[in-house]
C-alpha cells in the first residue's frame, strides 16, 4: 500500500467527526443537520416521482395522438 493511498484511507476515516465537530462549532447540531437533510431527500423523491409520472403520462397521450 501506498503512502498516498494509506492517508487516503485515514482521511477518510476521521471526515465524519470532523464534519460534525465543525457543523457543531458553527451552531447546528448533528439532530439538525440530519432532519434538514432527510426534509431535502425526500423533496427530492417526491419532485423525481412526479416527473417521471408526468413524463410517462405525456408519451401515453402523445402515442395515442
Amino acid at each position: 500500500m501506498t503512502m498516498s493511498h494509506t492517508g487516503a484511507i485515514e482521511a477518510t476515516k476521521i471526515s465524519p467527526p470532523a464534519t460534525v465537530i465543525g457543523a457543531e462549532f458553527i451552531g447546528m447540531h448533528v439532530a439538525d443537520w440530519v432532519q434538514w437533510l432527510t426534509l431535502l431527500y425526500l423533496l427530492l423523491l417526491v419532485v423525481h416521482k412526479l416527473w417521471a409520472m408526468l413524463s410517462e403520462a405525456l408519451a401515453y397521450w402523445r402515442s395515442r395522438a
